[in-house]
């Protein structure tokens, strides 16, 4: 199990390495500077997990979280259109379209695994939408907020699998022995 984890890391981390890579230095949506905080938190992530420490994976997810979505430059203001439904078709043809929507779903995909509470998580995702406003670092959206609690929902939905998946191996051991 260890191996397959280690395994996943690493493919993890080339696919991460290569998004970061042209989200900051082809798209410019970040300073350059956000490459390598970002790289390094990836790291250290990955460092906890295999010490299995949970609240420093938590911990690196949350400042990763708080560079991603304040450590940049954005318009400011609330969103209360519903466009989704209209960018769904330039998903593959427009990369911003699909880093904005794909971006958006994965970046809360941990909260949903660490946070399992379902109202907690939409209070989080609303906060941080009212926090980019009033910090000027984003803008309260809708959209974002639909997509950040799909991830959400998502992260929740894997551990909850994950789980039922180890006690079905675990009761099965038992009866074997």
């Amino acid at each position: 199990m260890k191996n397959l984890s280690f395994i996943l890391y690493l493919i993890s981390a080339i696919l991460y390495f290569l998004i970061l890579k042209e989200v900051v230095f082809t798209y410019n949506f970040f300073p350059n500077s956000t490459f390598f905080i970002l790289a390094s938190l990836y790291l250290i992530f990955g460092y906890t997990l295999i010490v299995n420490n949970i609240r420093w994976q938590f911990i690196t997810y949350l400042l990763s979280l708080l560079v991603i979505l304040f450590y940049r430059r954005s318009e400011v203001g609330f969103n209360f259109e519903f466009y989704l439904l209209d960018w769904l078709p330039y998903i593959t043809k427009n990369k911003i379209v699909m880093f904005n929507i794909i971006g958006n779903i994965l970046i809360f995909i941990p909260m949903g695994m660490y946070t399992k509470n379902i109202f907690i998580g939409l209070l989080f995702i609303i906060s941080v939408e009212l926090l980019q406003v009033f910090l000027e670092r984003g803008m309260f959206d809708i959209v974002d907020i639909v997509l950040n609690f799909i991830g959400f929902a998502i992260g929740s939905l894997e551990v909850t699998i994950w789980r039922k998946m180890i006690k079905k191996e675990k009761t099965s051991m038992m009866i074997l022995k």
